[in-house]
């Protein structure tokens, strides 16, 4: 920990739009539980509480090419096809159905598909970096990440970049690495096969990976059975119930037991340094 007992918990959310407060309900069940797990083991919670949860945005990079995206291909849709004769008479039912299904091929789309393809643009990829390191500037002791969807896979990038060249996080001990609906076991494949040889690891020594997933989630992956390697870097996969298929991946910010199971290992980080 740092000279006042801090711990750092950095959210970095997944694809699509985020403002700020998308991970209020995430860091109130984490405090919240971490005060339980305290008070299970007959620890009093201190107060304040040793965690300092820092909301990582960084979708606002890729916003305009989302939006002009969203723009042609919702008008692309409009003049491709008038609606049938059929679907005239039975418009009232057929609305909700076809809102959802214009949603999906057009905002969703635009967001799901221009992040990752965004994304893959050198300049992007920099400003998103240097976006998380701006918001970790000024602080130390042990650094948590807890990552969603494609921010997992910018997490990952991040860490393994600032492995490579050194410099690491500037004052931190990089100490865990929760990755949620986490489609880092496709992602991968953009290096070739041998990107599955280095997965990255803590630098505290009793640092974790853990990642977690809904059996439901279409993008989300186990990630210790993809070979030796990461079988030695990840503490496990845990399976939580987000919800259904459809809304399974952006649920995970309000699930309780993705709280348990983070605030558990900064309770044990806590108990361990204080």
């Amino acid at each position: 920990m740092n000279d006042d007992g801090e711990m750092t918990v950095a959210v970095v959310h997944g694809i699509g739009v985020s403002e700020p407060g998308y991970a209020a309900e995430l860091i109130a069940g984490i405090r919240r539980e971490f005060i339980a797990a305290l008070r299970r083991g007959n620890h009093p919670p201190p107060d304040p509480l040793p965690l300092t949860f820092i909301e990582i945005v960084w979708d606002d990079i890729v916003a305009e090419q989302q939006q002009e995206l969203s723009a042609r291909l919702k008008s692309g849709l409009e003049r491709w096809r008038e609606p049938t004769l059929w679907e005239k008479w039975f418009a009232p039912l057929l609305a909700p159905l076809q809102k959802g299904a214009r949603w999906l091929r057009t905002d969703f789309a635009a967001q799901y598909i221009s992040d990752v393809i965004a994304y893959r643009n050198p300049q992007v990829y920099e400003k998103i970096q240097q976006r998380i390191l701006e918001r970790l500037k000024g602080g130390g002791g042990p650094l948590t990440f807890v990552a969603h969807s494609l921010g997992t896979v910018i997490t990952s990038d991040l860490i393994y970049d600032r492995s490579e060249n050194g410099t690491g996080f500037s004052g931190y001990a990089l100490t865990n690495f929760f990755t949620l609906g986490s489609p880092l076991a496709v992602f991968a494949l953009r290096y070739g096969t041998d990107a599955f040889a280095s997965p990255v690891h803590m630098e505290d020594p009793d640092g974790r990976w853990i990642n977690i997933l809904d059996r439901d989630d279409p993008l989300a992956y186990p990630l210790k059975p993809l070979n030796a390697a990461y079988e030695r870097a990840v503490e496990k996969d845990v399976e939580v119930d987000t919800g259904l298929f459809g809304i399974a991946h952006v649920k995970y910010w309000k699930n309780p037991a993705t709280h348990r199971i983070i605030a558990a290992k900064l309770v044990a980080d806590y108990l361990r340094h204080r």
